[in-house]
């Protein structure tokens, strides 16, 4: 089960980093991977990358 949360955080990830995907949410990018919680989308893929979804977006 492990793979397929790690394949879903590094897809929010790699979209996140789309220019073309910038007027998305953030949350609308986890549902497409399948996570419908924003909170745990939050805290699973700050443990995963070392960074929350909105700061990794805000690097971009």
């Amino acid at each position: 089960m492990k793979i397929v949360r790690q394949v879903r955080l590094d897809g929010v990830r790699h979209d996140l980093q789309q220019p073309e995907l910038a007027d998305r949410t953030i949350a609308e990018i986890g549902a497409v991977w399948g996570n419908h919680d924003s909170a745990w989308l939050s805290r699973a893929f700050k443990a995963e990358h070392e960074v929350t979804p909105t700061d990794l977006r805000r690097e971009r």
